[in-house]
């Protein structure tokens, strides 16, 4: 209780939109200052380029293409490299785009891509990710939407994550591989759902000498 309330965190933005038509631009630029320097225990090997310091600087530039069959939206952001001695060396890159395409009523498909750089930091960051860090992480997201009928529809998710530097529980580079199946019924007053969701991630066996996979399986009927 002795250290509660002592640190403070002051942060400063602006954002800035032009839309032409089915055309949109923006940029963004956040500051964020810290009372006192985050002292990340950087002995471990997944740490080692976790963010350290007081001042954050982030910027970002994002784009959007609408109209009713297709879509393409994205956003890249840009901020100081953090090495693992904290020093600053030259320019971080995060990344995400999305392109979605509807052919017809009921149905659409979706194909996104994000790309992390391991040493990049931003303190309020979030997007669509497998760690919660937004750091290291390369991968590719797939899905199909699908309105079979006006009570009946079907939806499937695929994602693929590459790791470059080491994870919790992993010592080396890795992937992530995860499936969904999600069925819906929805009659009057009466909604059922069914969701089958695999999920195979690499981990270091016991004597971290190789990595194996492990798979996560669920079924839920709700």
């Amino acid at each position: 209780m002795k250290k509660k309330n002592t640190a403070t965190e002051t942060t400063l933005g602006i954002n800035e939109q032009l839309s032409y038509r089915n055309i949109t631009v923006g940029a963004t630029v956040v500051y964020n200052h810290l009372n006192l320097p985050l002292q990340p225990d950087k002995r471990t090997a997944f740490r080692r380029y976790y963010a350290e310091r007081q001042d954050f600087l982030n910027s970002s530039l994002s784009y959007q293409y609408r109209n009713y069959h297709l879509s393409f939206q994205g956003e890249t952001a840009f901020a100081p490299a953090s090495q693992s001695n904290d020093s600053l060396v030259g320019v971080a890159l995060a990344t995400i785009n999305t392109l979605t395409f509807r052919p017809s009523y009921g149905f659409s498909a979706t194909l996104l891509h994000r790309y992390l750089s391991y040493c990049y930091t931003a303190l309020n960051g979030r997007t669509m990710a497998e760690s919660s860090n937004l750091q290291d992480e390369n991968g590719i997201f797939g899905s199909i939407n699908w309105k079979v009928s006006g009570t009946f529809s079907v939806q499937y998710y695929a994602d693929y994550a590459h790791f470059s530097r080491p994870k919790y529980l992993v010592s080396q580079p890795s992937d992530m591989i995860e499936n969904t199946l999600l069925a819906t019924w929805h009659q009057a007053y009466w909604t059922v759902t069914a969701r089958a969701r695999l999920k195979n991630r690499q981990y270091d066996n016991s004597e971290k000498t190789a990595l194996v996979w492990k798979r996560n399986a669920s079924l839920r009927l709700q």
